[in-house]
């Protein structure tokens, strides 16, 4: 089975300053918040090591449909930036090679943690037969530099996604790139895990918080991600949703610009 859940990924904090945004498209409205814990700027030659949480909602704007289908989740995030080279990896493969099961992954891999809302349902109609609430925990895991790693999974009493159990989605990839003083995180969830075989899935909220993890790296004491910058005490931050109405063949774009202050 294909993946049976849909979502986005990223970032995280404790106590950090959240900032709110909403936008709409033809099929579906957003609210997104992002908060980051420190504050301070930091600065290229002392950043500061930092932790994020991301939260998003989605719902179409037709109140008899549910939620289109999310493929993609591109965020834009000013004066930070990520050390995956020097943190512990759980590859996409390594999590593919043990049944979709992340149970075997180094526990220091574990770079962020969190949950999702979903509906899997037949077809788009909110009142449609045979509906699945499906509530998923949600783990990111670190790839390498440049690289994370998407897990949905489920308790060990199944009860969170109408009694499927971890290993029926398939884990998913996301990148991160330094695109001059902006980390761009780009969750790759691809229409096969939007659209598993004969359902749709359609995801309502998710919380996800990337942790504050460092470690000593040649008496230098690193950080997995940092903030090296700020704008005028903010950091201005986007973040871009692709959806797709799958009964039209249409893809349907919207970003969200907001900022937090830093």
């Amino acid at each position: 089975m294909r993946r049976i859940y849909t979502t986005v990924a990223i970032l995280a904090a404790l106590g950090g300053v959240a900032a709110t945004a909403l936008a709409a498209t033809a099929g579906n409205t957003y609210t997104a918040t992002y908060s980051f814990s420190p504050t301070q700027a930091g600065t290229a030659a002392h950043p500061v090591p930092i932790s994020e949480t991301f939260n998003y909602t989605a719902k179409n704007k037709n109140p008899q449909l549910l939620t289109e289908p999310i493929i993609e989740v591109k965020h834009v995030i000013y004066g930070v930036k990520t050390d995956g080279k020097d943190f512990a990896v759980c590859s996409l493969a390594f999590i593919s090679a043990h049944g979709n099961n992340d149970a075997k992954c180094n526990p220091n891999a574990l770079v962020a943690t969190g949950y999702i809302n979903a509906t899997l349902s037949p077809n788009a109609n909110k009142n449609a037969p045979h509906q699945i609430p499906c509530n998923p925990y949600l783990h990111v895991w670190n790839g390498g530099q440049g690289k994370v790693t998407y897990e949905l999974t489920a308790p060990q009493n199944q009860t969170r996604c109408g009694g499927l159990h971890t290993g029926a989605a398939t884990p998913y990839p996301g990148t991160m790139t330094q695109v001059g003083n902006n980390l761009v995180l780009d969750d790759k969830v691809g229409e096969a895990d939007a659209f598993p075989v004969g359902l749709y899935a359609a995801v309502r909220y998710q919380h996800l918080v990337w942790a504050k993890k460092t470690k000593v790296v040649k008496g230098k004491t690193v950080a997995y991600q940092s903030s090296f910058a700020c704008k005028n005490g903010q950091r201005p931050t986007s973040t871009t949703f692709t959806s797709e109405a799958k009964q039209r063949g249409q893809h349907h774009v919207v970003t969200i610009n907001y900022s937090a202050k830093c």
